[in-house]
């Protein structure tokens, strides 16, 4: 399962088929900012091929879980 980054952005708005996972958890001192999660969350918005999100340890606002729950609704791949 490949580390999120920034970088990634790119792939997930393009609906990359190489990236189904994703760990967004407080790894080796790795903390997602807040306005980092919504990015995440607007870039998966139309987004089939990721199956699976980790949100270990790493805190999520309100609108980027709403957006996020948005994703996860709509996406009926995943399980």
């Amino acid at each position: 399962m490949p580390i999120y980054s920034i970088d990634m952005l790119p792939k997930l708005r393009s609906n990359d088929p190489t990236v189904k996972e994703l760990i967004c958890s407080d790894v080796k001192g790795f903390k997602l900012k807040l306005q980092e999660v919504e990015d995440l969350a607007r870039a998966l918005q139309n987004n089939t091929n990721v199956e699976t999100i980790s949100f270990l340890g790493n805190p999520v606002n309100a609108n980027a879980a709403r957006l996020l729950a948005q994703f996860f609704t709509v996406n009926t791949r995943l399980k």
